[in-house]
């Protein structure tokens, strides 16, 4: 926590920092260790999530609200899957061991590339929902939270975020409908 400290200026924000890594640091490790499943890579995307958060800290205005939870989620996220990106590119081999590799129980290259597109197509849909419906939708579908649970993390109730997350899904339809895309 020192370190954070010490590359921040005012004490209002340094008060605003202490605040936030005591309130969401479990949470942004849950996250990261969803996307990493490993520990020590996880506690990696928490500090370079939290190194970013302290560049924007004067943008934030209330701790507890959950814009703010929902911000630090997707950072966290971003930052996991930036470096599982860093370490999948590391760790390949080279083309002449190809030939000896034993068939694995991995997906091939080309279900790999469907499932990357589909995720990056959520992913650019997702952009498009009304900020209340792309929270809920998040946190269930990318993240994997109950609804009972994102009520619970939102503050609203079961109902709320029940038709937030049908709503959602509706204007997923409607916006891939008129991209021509089907879904199902």
């Amino acid at each position: 926590m020192l370190i954070y400290l010490a590359l921040i200026e005012t004490e209002s924000d340094k008060q605003k920092f202490i605040e936030i890594y005591d309130k969401y640091r479990f949470t942004m490790l849950h996250v990261a260790m969803g996307i990493l499943e490993d520990q020590s890579m996880g506690e990696d995307a928490v500090h370079n999530a939290f190194l970013k958060v302290i560049k924007h800290l004067d943008k934030l205005e209330d701790v507890s609200c959950r814009k703010t939870k929902s911000w630090l989620v997707i950072i966290v996220k971003n930052c996991a899957i930036d470096l599982l990106r860093k370490e999948k590119s590391l760790r390949k081999e080279p083309f002449e061991n190809e030939e000896f590799k034993m068939e694995s129980l991995q997906p091939s290259p080309i279900e790999q590339l469907i499932s990357k597109e589909g995720y990056n197509l959520l992913l650019e849909s997702m952009a498009n929902l009304d900020e209340i419906y792309k929270t809920v939708f998040e946190l269930k579908y990318v993240h994997g939270y109950s609804i009972s649970s994102i009520a619970s993390m939102l503050d609203i109730s079961y109902d709320t975020a029940s038709q937030r997350l049908w709503r959602a899904r509706k204007q997923l339809r409607v916006y891939l409908e008129t991209e021509g895309i089907q879904y199902e």
